[in-house]
């Protein structure tokens, strides 16, 4: 019998609901990271994509945008260590 791994589906998922439901912009970069990747640079070659990106930023993230929520980098910067249980408790969904 096999087992199907669904951890790099569930991965955007998991720091979306988690940036929601405590309203932090520092669970939201780790949404956005994970589901669309980093904000493309600035630069004269890369305007099309930032435009594609920020489509996209739009549509997936327009929740956090009606709320004033802003994307933000952990101050510690990122780590397995983001998401700390003592911190935060998230009821588990059945």
């Amino acid at each position: 019998m096999a087992c199907d791994y669904y951890g790099d589906i569930l991965v955007p998922d998991f720091w979306y609901r988690a940036a929601q439901e405590f309203r932090d912009p520092e669970f939201l970069w780790a949404a956005a990271q994970t589901s669309i990747g980093p904000e493309p640079p600035i630069g004269e070659d890369q305007d099309e994509m930032r435009r594609q990106w920020k489509n996209a930023y739009a549509r997936r993230f327009a929740w956090f945008i009606e709320h004033g929520i802003e994307p933000k980098p952990p101050e510690t910067g990122s780590s397995i260590g983001l998401l700390s249980p003592t911190i935060y408790r998230i009821k588990e969904r059945l």
